[in-house]
Formats: structure tokens, sequence, C-alpha cells
């Protein structure tokens, strides 16, 4: 069975001659087809890990996040298991398990004696890893699914910013608030505006003065402001 021998050359059972296949005669403490010996299932009390850029102090559930920016350096925390057992009833000592990420993205590695991750994406990529929980002499059990899509950041690219192109003052100016949509906003310094921060703000003038006087030529008493005289006499 499955292009190999029985467990036991003894268990060989050929019900049908010339045929090309043989079956395996299997004890009950063994697995059918080819009689392997039996392993226990590991089963295991887990609590969801969290997941941030490395340098952010926002999080979010591992098993939620799917697109991890190319570039950026990302954690998922130590895997936080509470107890362990054998499908069969027999209890496991949780100082015992080691983790693994099957299969193990690029970029990305795992610390077995606590199964904390840390990774930076560098190339595009997308696929599905599961982290499992390994004790000797048992079958692995799955804590978590976790899927990778390692995408470029929309700040990598000039052509996401507003009008499709860059902000006035370069890759500095770039911010993403919703990660993967295609765009990002400038963010603009004082004395410029405009969604490119391509206008610059003139200062305005100011200045300080005292109301001046009107005195017509032949007047020596008859005196009044600037501001309040609108009309004016011929001559």
């Amino acid at each position: 069975p499955n292009g190999r021998d029985c467990a036991n050359s003894d268990q060989w059972d050929d019900p049908v001659e010339f045929d090309g296949v043989f079956a395996c005669t299997c004890p009950a403490d063994t697995v059918s087809p080819n009689c392997d010996p039996w392993t226990p299932q590991l089963r295991v009390t887990y609590h969801g890990s969290e997941t941030a850029p490395a340098t952010s102090s926002s999080s979010f559930a591992a098993t939620t996040r799917t697109q991890w920016a190319i570039g950026e350096t990302y954690r998922i925390n130590v895997a936080n298991v509470t107890a362990a057992h054998t499908d069969g009833g027999d209890a496991v000592n949780v100082s015992n398990i080691t983790y693994r990420l099957q299969p193990n993205p690029p970029g990305f590695f795992i610390d077995g004696s606590t199964g904390a991750i840390l990774g930076q994406p560098d190339a595009p990529y997308s696929g599905t890893s599961a982290l499992q929980a390994v004790v000797s002499g048992t079958t692995a059990d799955v804590l978590v699914f976790i899927q990778f899509e390692f995408l470029h950041s929309d700040v990598d690219s000039s052509a996401n910013g507003p009008n499709g192109r860059d902000c006035a003052g370069g890759s500095n100016q770039r911010v993403d608030a919703v990660e993967f949509d295609d765009s990002f906003s400038c963010s603009c310094p004082s004395g410029s505006s405009g969604a490119n921060c391509e206008t610059a703000i003139l200062p305005q003038l100011q200045i300080e003065s005292t109301h001046q006087q009107v005195i017509p030529p032949s007047a020596t008493a008859s005196e009044f402001t600037l501001y309040s005289r609108t009309k004016w006499a011929w001559g």
C-alpha cells in the first residue's frame, strides 16, 4: 500500500495473485494500510498570539492578518499554550512542547522553544503556514493557520500619491493611512499646501502705522483722518 512495504514482512496478505498489489494484515495497535505504529495525537489549549510590526505599538490577531508589507519587520508573539494532552487522555507537560512553522515562509524565523516568530518579507510571496505544537512521540497539533501574502507597500510607488504623482518633498512626506489600497497622502511641512504639497504659502506682509492726518494746503486748523474722508473738493 502507498508503494511501500508493510511495517513487518509477516503482515503481507495477497488475496489476488499476480495483480501487482498486496495488502497488509495489521494488528490492533497499528494504523492501516501499512500497519504503521500508532502515534497519539497531541491536543493543546491555545490562546491566539498577537502580531505587530516590530517598530509599532499596534497589534492584531495572527489569524486576521493576511497581507504583509515587503521591507517591514513583523513579530508574532510567544505562543500561549496553557494545557496539553493526547487524544488518549494522557496529560502532557507544556514545558516539553516545541514549535515549528510549516512551511516556513521566506524571511521568517521561529523560536522553537517559545513559538515567537520574527520576519521581514523581501519579495512577493503567497502561501499558508501552520504554526504547530510538537512533542516527541505524538502527532503535532496545529495551533493556527497563518496566511502570508507579501506585497509592496503603497508608499513604495510614487504613482500611488495624490493625482497619480509623488509628494513635492519626496518619500519623506508620504503617509499611508490604509494599507494596500494603492494610495497614500502627503504630509505637508509648514510653508506649503496642496494635495501634493506643491503650493508654497507666501508670508503675509504685516505693517504697523499710526493714523495719518490729511490737511488742506490752505487750512491751518481743519484736520481729519485719512480713514474718515471719502469726498474731496476740486481745486
